[in-house]
């Protein structure tokens, strides 16, 4: 059996699901006033600071999300998989060279989905 180097995660960010644009804008807006955060916003989420992420919708997770950073994603899939792990693979996102940059756990943890990315 091939022995698999054991990956090195690190917590990226933590996601918080809202209903709506607006109801985000009031989350990250609040959070950024309370603790001096930069707010980013991109398509789907508004960040404040870089640790915590305001979706513009229900995403996945009940509450929200949990992300977590890796080197390889590709490799730290293989890895969980061997330890039993199932992943959601409808949840995957590639880069431009078609390699994983983050894919969804199937299950739940505490009420958080938890993703696995690519460590920028």
């Amino acid at each position: 059996m091939e022995r698999l180097k054991k990956p090195v995660f690190t917590l990226a960010h933590v996601g918080i699901n809202t209903e709506n644009t607006q109801k985000a804008q009031e989350v990250s807006s609040l959070l950024s006033s309370i603790f001096n955060f930069d707010k980013e916003e991109t398509e789907v989420s508004i960040f404040a600071g870089s640790g915590v992420e305001v979706m513009k919708y229900k995403g996945f997770g009940t509450y929200g999300h949990i992300g977590f950073s890796t080197e390889d994603v590709e490799a730290a899939v293989k890895y969980l998989e061997a330890k039993g792990v199932k992943f959601n693979y409808e949840s995957v996102k590639y880069d431009e060279d078609k390699k994983i940059k983050l894919i969804y756990l199937e299950q739940e943890i505490g009420g958080f989905a938890i993703h696995i990315l690519r460590k920028n």
